[in-house]
């Protein structure tokens, strides 16, 4: 039983370090093709910026508190 759960544990984080890794370098390459089209550095921050932001507002908007327990009796 323990076996399957330390297996489940290392492919979850090995997936969420690739998916981090992805993200990490697409910012990188955006930014850079940014600077390319001759934007300025504000604006690349406030683009980088305000993506970042609306993927942790996304993340976190469908999270809903743990119901309290309800005493029975």
């Amino acid at each position: 039983m323990f076996a399957d759960l330390q297996r489940d544990i290392v492919v979850l984080m090995a997936s969420r370090g690739i998916r981090a890794f992805a993200f990490s370098y697409l910012g990188v390459v955006f930014a850079i093709y940014l600077s390319q089209l001759d934007y300025s550095t504000v604006t690349i921050g406030l683009v980088i910026s305000t993506a970042s932001a609306s993927g942790a507002v996304l993340t976190f908007r469908d999270v809903k508190p743990p119901e309290e327990e309800v005493a029975r009796g």
